[in-house]
């Protein structure tokens, strides 16, 4: 059964070595898009829902559900913005390729602005990592991600297609990189 107590008593994790922990403290590892209402099923227009859970999940991890993630961008309103004075890794289900969007997580970007804009320009020492999704844009959007000012970037595995601009901008960003193997 469950328990009634607020800390949620009793976890766990398999392995030598390892140690007791609350449920509340085991479920706060990460932040998970869906609990803040992001459905990724491709019609509901989840930018406020992303928006949300990026805003929660500052300084940590952000995990993304499997499916088309839909958000809608604006010029001068990305559909997310990161502000680098926080580190923040966003994790997805894997990078789409080309086949059954729904096993993987994929962004699709309906609007005609900036898909994903990391900003640096307050203070960039912090480390941005985005992962495992791709950013699919349309004929009027504009970048599918753009960084500016980030000093500790990483994309890793992920994908970025269709954008009516630019896929990737990095400007004026030391030593951030990308990984794509």
């Amino acid at each position: 059964g469950v328990s009634a107590a607020a800390t949620f008593q009793g976890f766990l994790q398999s392995g030598t070595g390892a140690v007791t922990r609350t449920w509340n403290s085991k479920a706060a590892d990460f932040i998970d898009a869906r609990d803040f209402g992001v459905t990724a099923d491709g019609s509901t227009d989840d930018t406020a829902a992303l928006r949300l859970a990026y805003a929660a999940a500052k300084g940590q991890v952000l995990v993304l559900p499997a499916g088309v993630i839909k958000v809608s961008s604006v010029p001068g309103t990305p559909a997310l913005t990161i502000d680098a004075a926080q580190a923040i890794t966003i994790i997805g289900q894997g990078r789409w390729s080309g086949n059954g969007e729904s096993l993987c997580t994929v962004i699709r970007d309906f609007g005609t602005g900036i898909t994903i804009y990391c900003d640096g320009t307050g203070n960039s020492d912090r480390r941005i990592v985005l992962r495992d999704f791709t950013v699919r844009g349309n004929a009027s959007s504009l970048d599918g991600i753009s960084w500016l000012l980030v000093s500790q970037g990483l994309l890793e595995n992920v994908g970025v297609i269709q954008c009516g601009h630019d896929g990737v901008v990095f400007a004026r960003c030391f030593g951030s990189k990308i990984n794509n193997s």
